[in-house]
């Protein structure tokens, strides 16, 4: 079981990587190097930071950013936390995170995730916190991209009884 999450984790990981088509400049955080195995949520936190090095527009990891929906503004705002504030740069590759998390709804598993809740904190924190004119027009038409894509269970109430 070990070997098969191993090996799980190794072609994701191998998958995200060989789809860049620029370099990693810097990454915040490496993977861990003493062969302890990562759990999920700190291989996506570990993805998140990874992609958010990476120029805009980033095109890597978009297979697994689909499935993750509100997980990814999650993990954004987990970095955020940590080191206060994004520049320009990482703002942009935040919105294309955000953007892909949420371009296939239909592959978020998680219903917790379908709810964009943490992403509107998020681009509204981001619009809030930036001067600059071409980021404050995307962080706009990604709030109406997430919008469109909801899925239709997400905004549905829940069903009394």
């Amino acid at each position: 079981m070990k070997t098969r999450n191993v090996a799980v984790m190794f072609v994701l990981t191998l998958a995200a990587l060989c789809g860049q088509s620029q370099p990693t400049h810097s990454r915040m955080e490496p993977f861990p190097t003493d062969n302890r195995p990562l759990s999920g949520e700190e291989w996506r936190l570990q993805l998140v930071i990874h992609l958010l090095s990476l120029p805009s527009p980033v095109t890597a990891g978009a297979i697994q950013l689909y499935g993750m929906g509100d997980e990814a503004a999650v993990d954004l705002l987990k970095i955020l936390g940590a080191k206060g504030s994004l520049t320009v740069g990482e703002s942009q590759a935040a919105l294309d995170i955000i953007h892909m998390a949420f371009e296939k709804p239909t592959s978020i598993i998680s219903p917790l995730n379908q709810k964009p809740d943490a992403t509107m904190f998020l681009l509204q924190h981001l619009s809030s916190t930036t001067n600059d004119t071409a980021t404050q027009q995307r962080i706009t038409q990604e709030i109406e991209s997430v919008r469109r894509a909801l899925v239709p269970s997400a905004t549905k109430p829940p069903a009394s009884k």
